[in-house]
């Protein structure tokens, strides 16, 4: 190929592999005479962070999960509480005794997106509660967070967070008036809620 052509073919090269890594949205590179590149990429927000153990991932407007490339302050975060995959345990050929333990880190997120009744609903917390930057999420149970009363909440996941804010206040103002101090309460039903004292 003539030199020009082989530049282009590379610039183009160079934007599509830019363009493939997660949360670029879109890229431009441009090349000037004589040997200047200019380089636009335009990346995806995030709206939240994901936390699993110390890892860090941005939560997408579209529920998709990218790793965090910078610290996101004033972010809301949902940490992830499943307990980690154990470590594969494989024995050493010869050696029957002998035990090797076999840990995989990865950078990926254990699930790939967001269910979008979860990150709505993780969302509208916040919003109905912006004293709240941290919020737990369990498959089995969805959305909790701390009280900062010294309980954990329950508010299982979707967008009728604001019905059920009322339902919890009103158990807390009926357990608090009855001098019950829970050890949680749960309104992720709230046509059932329920709590569990210390």
């Amino acid at each position: 190929l003539p030199e020009g052509e082989r530049v282009l073919l590379e610039a183009h090269e160079a934007a599509t592999r830019i363009a493939d890594l997660p949360g670029v949205v879109s890229t431009k590179v441009k090349l000037a005479w004589p040997n200047e590149v200019y380089i636009e990429i335009v990346e995806d927000s995030p709206i939240a962070i994901w936390q699993e153990g110390s890892e860090q991932f941005w939560i997408t407007k579209d529920s998709q999960l990218i790793p965090a490339r910078t610290p996101a302050i004033g972010l809301l975060t949902i940490e992830y509480e499943v307990p980690p995959t154990p470590s594969v345990t494989e024995s050493v050929a010869g050696e029957e005794t002998a035990d090797v333990d076999v840990e995989t880190v990865s950078t990926e997120a254990s699930v790939g997106f967001i269910p979008e009744d979860v990150l709505m609903g993780a969302l509208q917390l916040r919003q109905l509660r912006p004293n709240i930057d941290k919020l737990y999420y369990r498959p089995s149970g969805g959305l909790s967070y701390q009280d900062g009363r010294g309980w954990r909440a329950y508010f299982g996941n979707g967008t009728d967070m604001n019905q059920k804010l009322v339902v919890y206040e009103t158990v807390i103002a009926d357990l608090t008036a009855r001098g019950i101090q829970p050890q949680y309460v749960s309104v992720s039903n709230q046509e059932k809620p329920y709590y569990l004292t210390q």
